[in-house]
């Protein structure tokens, strides 16, 4: 685990220090961590020119490619209306999959979403299953969440006293009837039924909820199985990676001991820079300026540094290379 997470922070690392053309280069290639790190320069116009449009796009492309930081971005940019068109169903579509992935804004943010809906009635039911999962780490959200239950509660009460009215009113109607036949005129009060209805709009509360609660456990459990496959395509992807960089030390290492216990001459020096181009990834025929020799050092540093995943062995041979390849162009 200590191993995948270092290569994490090397590659995002890497990604960061890229241009904006090979950011493209990366992200058109399916790269959801060059995705994502597109589109917010394209949020903040950092290296390029501010557009929330072009953000969308790429905070998309990394959603769909399973990265819930993405997605809670995405979701919230619906639900502003920031760079697209506002969409309820959209925004709680991707706030959903970042809530589950346990993003703590995304689980509030759905609670303020469907609070702010009026259609269909059962809003308020999700608003309080959300505020109530973001109260556990969010105190504002306790204050929402019982703000919301009161709302509910007044509602289903203002609900069953328009029923019971409405039953009272039917069953004075034949009291009236009779009275013109000659019978003592009396509303008729029937507390058996009105409870009766009282205990049936409990019993369709608690069917909504049972419902809701079942449809939650569902797409919960859906979007659980998406980001246990999708970590396991990545665990899969860092160990190949891992495997060839293992070959490729052996192999630099080999050649590395080759060079350094051989005299040096004229043929051997010329030797020893293809080996040192062959660390950088360099052609020896095409060895660029300095400046982008110094960049690849860098980038090369965060894999062979002793602090990092390399050895102090591997940092002296990265070094000797660079002399070597910086000595070859200031001949």
């Amino acid at each position: 685990m200590r191993t995948i997470a270092l290569l994490l922070t090397f590659f995002a690392t890497a990604v960061s220090a890229q241009s904006v053309e090979e950011l493209i280069a990366s992200a058109e290639n399916n790269n959801v961590h060059a995705q994502l790190q597109l589109a917010e320069r394209f949020l903040r116009g950092r290296d390029v020119e501010q557009s929330d449009q072009d953000a969308i796009y790429w905070y998309k492309k990394a959603a769909e490619g399973g990265s819930h930081v993405a997605a809670a971005k995405l979701g919230f940019a619906y639900y502003r209306g920031i760079g697209t068109k506002s969409s309820d169903e959209r925004a709680s579509f991707w706030l959903s999959q970042a809530a589950f992935a346990g993003d703590p804004q995304s689980t509030y943010l759905l609670g303020r979403l469907y609070e702010g809906r009026k259609e269909p009635l059962n809003n308020l039911i999700l608003a309080e299953v959300w505020y109530q999962k973001a109260a556990t780490i969010n105190p504002k959200a306790e204050n929402d969440f019982a703000r919301v239950a009161e709302k509910r509660f007044n509602q289903l009460r203002a609900k069953q006293l328009s029923k019971m009215e409405s039953m009272d009113l039917a069953e004075q109607t034949p009291s009236v009837n009779q009275h013109s036949k000659g019978d003592n005129p009396q509303a008729i009060s029937n507390p058996t039924y009105a409870l009766s209805s009282a205990l049936l709009g409990v019993l369709v509360l608690v069917c909504l909820l049972w419902k809701k609660n079942r449809s939650l456990r569902a797409h919960s459990k859906s979007l659980e199985e998406q980001i246990q496959q999708q970590k396991l395509k990545w665990t899969k992807e860092l160990s190949s990676k891992t495997e060839r960089l293992k070959k490729q030390k052996s192999q630099i290492e080999t050649l590395y001991k080759h060079v350094k216990n051989t005299p040096t001459t004229s043929s051997k020096n010329h030797e020893a820079l293809n080996l040192s181009c062959a660390l950088f990834g360099f052609n020896p025929a095409k060895i660029p300026e300095q400046k982008q020799i110094k960049v690849r050092y860098k980038q090369l540093c965060k894999v062979y540094h002793p602090d990092l995943q390399g050895s102090d062995d591997e940092m002296k041979r990265l070094n000797q290379a660079l002399k070597i390849i910086l000595a070859f162009k200031t001949k």
